[in-house]
């Protein structure tokens, strides 16, 4: 499935930039990320068709290696998180470990995919009204179809 989300990405999603093409964008962006999600929780996965069991309740908690998994970052970066307070307020356990909220790292990291997205169609609207992709292909074969 996910090969197939890539491919209409690639093909369709990325050629326009109207408002529709953004939507599906988000969109897409969502579905990859939940099942990204899914597949690093097999507690998420296995209740997949409960929307109530598949959100994280407020009281369960991950430590800073499960966190890093999660967003896909390394545990310093997380614990760097931590300490300028953009993954809420953080357990310390008697052995100084860290628990931090799920919900709040899958909030920041949808929060940050945002972020990215609207970064990136930004710079993608920039670089065309600067020309830069006006002549990109010259000179480059293509190859024919079989």
């Amino acid at each position: 499935m996910l090969i197939m989300l890539e491919e209409v990405f690639f093909r369709g999603l990325l050629a326009s930039n109207d408002e529709r093409a953004r939507q599906q964008r988000a969109i897409l962006m969502h579905l990859l990320s939940t099942a990204d999600v899914r597949r690093l929780s097999p507690a998420l996965a296995s209740s997949a068709f409960s929307t109530a069991a598949a959100l994280p309740s407020e009281e369960e908690v991950v430590t800073s290696e499960e966190a890093a998994k999660l967003l896909h970052v390394s545990r310093t970066h997380v614990n760097s998180l931590v300490e300028a307070g953009k993954l809420g307020p953080v357990n310390v356990t008697q052995g100084g470990h860290r628990r931090i909220s799920k919900a709040a790292v899958l909030s920041y990291k949808a929060a940050s995919k945002h972020r990215q997205a609207r970064g990136l169609a930004a710079m993608s609207v920039a670089s065309q009204r600067l020309g830069l992709y006006n002549n990109e292909l010259v000179g480059i074969r293509r190859k024919a179809k079989r």
